[in-house]
């Protein structure tokens, strides 16, 4: 349960993690 209130936090850092490491 409390997987599915830390997903969409986990999947935004991640997302920005890969967007910050990533050279565009």
């Amino acid at each position: 349960m409390a997987l599915c209130l830390c997903y969409p936090g986990l999947v935004m850092a991640l997302f920005a993690y890969i967007a910050y490491i990533t050279p565009f």
